[in-house]
């Protein structure tokens, strides 16, 4: 090595005090404020700024680490002198400014806090038409990415689209990026300004994506926001119009509503207990506001019980001759299986014709393959008692709502398969199969 090599290698070694950072890179060509709580920090940053003001941050791999050691931060940092500092509340302010990257060599002391020897590291940039291309490429995506809503400092903003050196201006987008801490110090250990403006232009493209997409969400959030802004004030002033005119408002609607199903309550001729939970539920639909979602859930109980034939019966002449002439002519042979139902007939005629009409009618059970008969002959049992016949089937049926009834808070929410039956055929006697 000749003595002027000795003397340039002399000059970019210096020792500095040293301070790890949590979470956070300084770049060279870059101004950022940083608040310092650690007592080690605290020390090291005063010590600094008496001195020579000169100062090497670097990063620390694990932010969570509390009293890092050597091998708890990365071997390359950045070389800063701090411009300003304000102490507040057990805590210091300081406004620095990076010089250049630096390779920390040796750590001469660890307390009261580090002092490191380190060695600035040359950049030197190739003028050719990739690096023109890539820094003109890396303006216009910042000033995209400004235009489509990321956060940047006016300040850096204006220095970047000021025409800076490529050196200078890649640092400075690299510190407003997005980005992991250590992707950030990935950056800084990239020595190459070609490479680093590349590896920039990667990360701030994959920003802009992102700010498009949201732009783009953003977008058909609020197109939807302003169909049903504008829906509702056309609403409002159609019913402004609407009681100017004479018409009937949209609260005369609703009182309109409420008194017919009051009416309809009345001529159900439903069950006092039936009655009573019609009224109150009428009450709740009178004193809420239509635009209460659980308005509508009232509405289609209140259409479910009133549409229910509390008071309607089908009649019970049971004719043995006529039966019998219905079950011949639906069903061939069968002889067992229709006498054994005449027999039922005949038992369910003697009951109706007694004062006392003790119990029910006997339940049927009809087993056998798919196809051999039975619900045909239910249907004209039905016909021959002269009622309704309503088949409900529970074939695959996994769910007890599909026969209890749902819970009426749910959107969409029926009764069961029986309470449907009996509403579909307009009578509370029928012949259910």
């Amino acid at each position: 090595m000749n003595a002027l090599n000795q003397i340039n290698k002399i000059e970019k070694e210096r020792t500095v005090v040293l301070v790890p950072l949590r979470e956070t890179v300084i770049f060279p060509h870059t101004h950022i404020p940083l608040t310092f709580g650690r007592p080690k920090s605290n020390a090291a940053v005063s010590a600094s700024f008496k001195r020579d003001k000169l100062i090497c941050f670097v990063a620390q791999k694990k932010g969570e680490t509390e009293l890092p050691e050597k091998e708890d931060f990365y071997s390359v940092g950045t070389l800063a002198i701090i411009e300003q500092i304000v102490p507040a509340d057990g805590s210091i302010h300081a406004l620095v400014r990076g010089l250049s990257r630096v390779q920390i060599k040796e750590i001469v002391s660890s307390e009261p806090y580090f002092i490191a020897k380190v060695e600035e590291i040359p950049e030197v940039l190739e003028e050719t038409d990739v690096t023109k291309a890539l820094v003109k490429h890396l303006v216009e995506q910042v000033q995209k990415a400004f235009n489509l809503g990321k956060s940047i400092d006016v300040n850096i903003l204006m220095r970047i689209l000021s025409g800076i050196p490529a050196i200078d201006l890649v640092d400075e987008v690299a510190s407003v990026l997005e980005i992991k801490a250590s992707e950030k110090q990935q950056l800084l250990e990239t020595f190459s300004v070609k490479d680093r403006l590349e590896r920039v232009a990667t990360h701030l493209s994959y920003e802009i994506k992102i700010l498009e997409l949201e732009q783009a969400i953003n977008s058909k959030t609020q197109a939807k926001f302003d169909k049903g802004m504008r829906e509702v004030i056309l609403r409002e002033r159609k019913k402004t119009i609407e009681k100017e005119l004479g018409a009937i408002s949209g609260e005369e609607e609703d009182e309109k509503e409420i008194k017919e199903l009051k009416e309809k309550v009345k001529k159900a001729q439903m069950p006092e207990p039936a009655f009573k939970k019609a009224n109150e539920e009428l009450d709740r639909l009178k004193r809420m506001s239509p635009m209460n979602p659980e308005a509508g859930y009232l509405r289609s109980y209140l259409d479910w019980l009133v549409a229910m034939p509390w008071s309607v019966r089908s009649p019970n002449n049971v004719s043995m001759a006529n039966a019998k002439r219905i079950l011949n002519d639906d069903h061939y042979g069968l002889e067992k299986i229709k006498e054994r139902i005449l027999e039922y007939l005949a038992v369910l005629k003697l009951r109706s014709k007694s004062a006392s009409k003790l119990g029910v009618p006997t339940i049927l059970c009809f087993i056998g393959p798919p196809g051999v008969g039975k619900t045909s002959i239910g249907k004209s049992i039905a016909r021959a008692l002269g009622r309704k016949f309503v088949r409900v089937s529970l074939g695959g049926v996994r769910d007890e709502a599909e026969i209890r009834g749902h819970r009426r808070t749910y959107v969409g929410a029926l009764p069961g398969r029986i309470i449907q039956g009996v509403k579909t055929a307009g009578t509370k006697t029928l012949f259910l199969c």
